[in-house]
């Protein structure tokens, strides 16, 4: 099938690309010159290849995807495609408010257009987040594409060939060995095998938490082993696209609200709370536009 989407812009996907480039691992292929992205979706269930291009330009963008899906099963898929690639986030609004900051121009100049790739289902991007707890991106990466290649399952789509997330009914059946092989810490293979085994017991998938707002999330998620605020927040940002979170505890969004101010010392939580308020309700956008503010 080829289909194209329509898109809300600004909407500039070659600079939402930089962040899966900067953290290559086997799940997705990347073409920054041409401004194409592609993965594997699970679509009730079953893997499916997908491959997104851009073309256009930011103010007038246009998508088109690609896959050997078919039936009635096309449907889902372009409706996950849609709410990874964060087709319809409004921007404008929040772009409208950090506009009237002036020290906030030159990072609209620059980043104007960007929205956020999530990482994945629910299961995936909550594994993922637990793995980058407390590492570099880099390594953390790494460990990801080691966990993807161990499982050993590829999906080929006409010349790319693509990795698989493993589900959580086969990394509940994980021993110790088998993650502290790969590079995990003992207690970070606990945290994750238990994970597994809620996840598969529950039978998350990608609408598990679609109707529940942030903090009946993070209640949820807190009281399983090795997630803490900070990782449920980053989890609603990064896995489900929620627009209005703030992971005040975060170093990086401390540092970024620094570098902005000019300031001698990172702000605190509290602090930055207060700072990002006035964005309401569109807080996780200023935070991804902070976090982007750090890079080269």
């Amino acid at each position: 099938m080829r289909e194209a989407i329509e898109v809300r812009a600004p909407y500039d996907f070659r600079r939402m690309l930089t962040r899966i480039h900067s953290r290559p691992t086997s799940l997705t292929w990347v073409d920054m010159t041409a401004g194409q992205w592609a993965r594997v979706l699970y679509v009730e269930g079953e893997p499916v290849p997908v491959r997104v291009s851009f073309s256009g330009t930011v103010d007038n963008p246009r998508l088109l995807v690609e896959s050997p899906i078919v039936g009635h099963r096309q449907a889902l898929m372009m409706a996950e495609v849609r709410r990874l690639l964060s087709v319809e986030v409004p921007l404008e609004p929040f772009l409208a408010q950090a506009a009237l900051r002036p020290e906030w121009i030159t990072v609209l100049n620059r980043w104007a257009g960007y929205r956020v790739i999530l990482d994945g289902d629910p299961f995936e991007s909550l594994v993922r987040t637990v793995i980058g707890q407390q590492i570099h991106v880099a390594v953390a990466a790494k460990l990801v594409d080691r966990l993807v290649v161990r499982t050993g399952r590829r999906i080929s789509f006409g010349d790319i060939s693509l990795g698989v997330f493993p589900r959580a009914d086969t990394l509940r059946h994980w021993s110790a060995e088998e993650w502290t092989a790969l590079g995990f810490s003992a207690q970070k293979a606990r945290y994750l095998t238990t994970l597994a085994t809620v996840a598969a017991d529950e039978g998350w998938n990608a609408k598990t938490f679609q109707e529940m707002p942030d903090d009946a999330v993070i209640k949820r998620l807190l009281p399983l082993p090795g997630i803490g605020r900070w990782t449920a927040e980053c989890f609603l940002i990064f896995g489900l696209g929620r627009l209005d979170v703030v992971p005040a505890g975060d170093l990086g969004l401390q540092r970024a609200l620094q570098r902005l101010f000019g300031w001698s010392q990172k702000p605190s939580e509290s602090e930055v709370r207060e700072i990002l308020a006035p964005f309401q309700p569109w807080r996780s956008l200023a935070t991804l536009y902070l976090w982007q503010s750090l890079l080269p």
